[in-house]
């Protein structure tokens, strides 16, 4: 009966995700950006057209909220273009190029036949409220037919690379700027009226297709 337990936990748990950055020393981003992310998720034109992008990004962008508060950040997110920050933050720029979505039902089910599950993405850290390029590396995930039914599909390793990305703001080298920020008085009441409808969207706690729709309709109503 035990041994029967410890199976059943060990298909709940499974194998933990690996990540693969293509550069493992720190980051180094302004002192005052490493507190809070704004994420930006976008793909290749391929990755777009797959069928599972929707549900990948909307995965990811939760995943990284979770690891973003754990980690003790102010979190936000952009669609379509990215977009200058009003406060100080680091602009997350996710560019999916290539990836498998993969269950872990369908792994259990199908076993090492389904294949495996990968992502492939390319991470430009900005600063929020420049846009200067502070650094960029790659990260990459996959799971193994070696590892079978308790191999790590889609849901754990979004969850594993957001690990890593939050880890990688947080742990990074502290910079001075040189000069202040400056922003042009309109352009500045622009951002920050958008961030208060973008934070009060938020607090709002909708499901997450109801804020989707509620912040395209916010973002475009502030380009129009």
């Amino acid at each position: 009966m035990k041994l029967i337990a410890a199976l059943l936990m060990a298909l709940l748990v499974g194998c933990s995700a690996q990540v693969k950055r293509s550069a493992e020393e720190p980051l180094a981003l302004y002192s005052d950006t490493r507190g809070a992310i704004v994420l930006n998720i976008t793909g290749t034109e391929r990755v777009q057209s797959n069928a599972e992008w929707d549900v990948l990004r909307n995965v990811w962008m939760n995943a990284m909220q979770r690891q973003a508060v754990v980690a003790g950040m102010k979190y936000s997110e952009q669609m379509g273009e990215t977009r200058l920050t009003q406060a100080p933050a680091t602009l997350v720029r996710i560019n999916v190029t290539n990836f498998r979505y993969l269950t872990t039902g369908e792994r259990v089910n199908l076993g090492v036949m389904v294949g495996n599950a990968w992502v492939n993405s390319e991470v430009q850290y900005l600063d929020g409220q420049t846009g200067k390029l502070m650094g960029s590396r790659n990260y990459d995930t996959s799971s193994s037919a070696w590892e079978g039914i308790l191999s790590a599909m889609t849901d754990k390793q979004l969850e594993a690379l957001s690990q890593s990305i939050v880890a990688d703001v947080r742990g990074a080298s502290a910079l001075a700027r040189s000069q202040p920020v400056a922003n042009s008085p309109s352009k500045a009441a622009e951002q920050a009226s958008l961030e208060q409808k973008l934070t009060e969207l938020q607090q709002r706690n909708l499901p997450y297709e109801q804020y989707q729709q509620e912040y395209r309709r916010i973002v475009e109503a502030e380009k129009a």
